[in-house]
């Protein structure tokens, strides 16, 4: 379904056109109050990042200056504070500009006040920083900060209508059996791609295929790799018979996909540093894609998934179409990535128990975030989105195979598993357990459950209202007032 043939608005406010998918309506997003949680969210990053005591242990938080200015001295600043800072007051600015616009409208008037707004913000922390003497307080920042707040106050609107028309797409399309498989396949590759090859540093590899790093077997890596892999491989297959192919012709198209993608993904390790690869990873995750792409072709038939596209009846008219039910077979892919990703997550527990020293006594920090802000900025970035990445992937599996319902068991196996991780690290491993954990479950929780409820509406189905500007041809929706 080409996005260009969706209303141009997308049923979010009163007098809008609904969007509506068989018997369902879709929802808004970004509300008014999804706008006032984005902007107090903003602040409490702002306040706790820039003011919190997690820079030292060895120096007092706060302490009286005799230098104190109302204009903070200029300093030169490194590449990762000017980064850090145009990461974090760009949402700064999109939040404000999304909370002060009026509702339909995007002025001048409004783009100044979050600017000024954001601007204000900057300096103040700037100033209070000077009480701290761990901190560096500088007018270059309030400068870098201005800029970063004033290019998200500009594409706070663009993005809001973005992100409107995408959720529009994605309403229509996971109600479409056939679209649920490719949309989950892909969704695994890409994440999968991107977890296993952060941090990006770049570095000249050795050898071409990455050779000079060879995978004991014996490593808690090996299971993991080849668990990960056979979940990327039954997704992989069940897309293929979905899509109408044969059993040999889905088995070899997965064997075939996994064994490019695991070839791939090791020869991007062999130029990144803090990677290593090695020809028996590629084996093993190509085993494990195999494996999963057996298990589906062995499960599934074409009928169980979907008609192929040549066999397929005319799309049903929006009085006729109904929502498919989820059978079993749709909660197969959902069960082989909810067991994939807790076995990502009991990775480091098994690392920590082979590895580690027991330590007499747990070592906790009840200051979270503490660690993050003594690492540079990409490592921070990049560990809190896996974490977040993993954690919302789990609530995403958990509420899926229950159809919506029971979120607080998704989150008390998110909290579970995050305490079982922790307390390892409260044991085991040197820098110990702090409090980040905890408060990224329930984040990825709470972002996770809105966004299902946003696309899967809860409760019953509610009827479309009759259309005054009639059906759109050739689309499951309606537009009424």
């Amino acid at each position: 379904m080409p996005p260009a043939s969706l209303p141009r608005r997308s049923g979010d406010r009163a007098g809008d056109p609904r969007t509506c998918a068989g018997n369902l309506v879709k929802p808004p997003i970004l509300t008014r109050a999804a706008q006032r949680w984005l902007c107090v969210a903003s602040l409490l990053m702002i306040v706790y990042g820039t003011l919190g005591p997690i820079a030292s242990d060895r120096e007092p938080w706060l302490q009286p200056t005799a230098a104190w200015r109302w204009l903070p001295e200029q300093r030169p600043s490194d590449l990762n504070d000017v980064v850090t800072n145009l990461a974090v007051y760009l949402p700064v600015g999109v939040a404000f500009r999304l909370l002060l616009r009026r509702r339909g409208r995007a002025g001048w008037r409004d783009l100044l006040w979050a600017w000024g707004a954001s601007v204000l913000l900057s300096y103040v922390t700037e100033l209070l920083q000077q009480f701290m003497p761990v901190r560096s307080s500088s007018l270059t920042d309030v400068y870098v900060n201005s800029v970063a707040a004033l290019g998200g106050a500009l594409v706070a609107a663009p993005f809001q209508r973005l992100l409107r028309h995408v959720h529009a797409v994605v309403f229509l399309r996971v109600r479409d059996r056939r679209q649920v498989w490719s949309v989950a396949s892909w969704l695994a590759l890409g994440s999968t791609f991107v977890l296993m090859t952060m941090p990006w540093g770049l570095r000249r590899p050795t050898m071409i295929l990455g050779l000079d790093g060879p995978l004991a077997l014996g490593d808690p890596w090996c299971f993991g790799r080849f668990a990960a892999f056979a979940g990327l491989g039954f997704l992989a297959a069940g897309e293929g018979r979905a899509l109408g192919y044969d059993r040999c012709r889905a088995l070899r198209r997965a064997v075939v996909g996994m064994a490019a993608f695991a070839t791939l993904l090791e020869l991007v390790q062999a130029a990144l540093a803090g990677h290593v690869s090695s020809l028996a990873q590629a084996l093993i995750a190509t085993a494990g894609g195999a494996t999963g792409a057996l298990l589906a072709v062995t499960l599934f038939h074409t009928a169980a998934l979907g008609p192929a596209p040549e066999q397929r009846a005319p799309r049903p008219t929006v009085s006729e179409a109904q929502p498919a039910a989820a059978g079993p077979q749709r909660r197969w892919p959902l069960t082989i990535l909810l067991g994939t990703l807790i076995c990502v997550m009991l990775w480091s527990v098994v690392g920590d128990v082979r590895h580690g020293v027991l330590r007499p006594e747990p070592l906790f920090d009840w200051m979270p975030f503490r660690a993050h802000f003594r690492v540079s900025f990409g490592v921070m970035l990049v560990d809190l989105l896996q974490q977040c990445g993993l954690y919302a992937f789990i609530t995403f599996a958990c509420l899926g195979l229950m159809h919506g319902r029971r979120p607080l068991l998704a989150l008390f196996l998110l909290g579970t598993l995050a305490a079982v991780v922790e307390m390892s690290h409260a044991y085991f491993r040197d820098h110990g357990a702090d409090t980040t954990a905890p408060l990224l479950v329930l984040a990825s929780w709470l972002v996770t459950r809105r966004a299902w409820n946003a696309v899967y509406p809860p409760g019953r189905a509610r009827p479309a209202a009759p259309s005054r500007s009639g059906d759109v041809p050739g689309l499951p929706i309606r537009l009424e007032s």
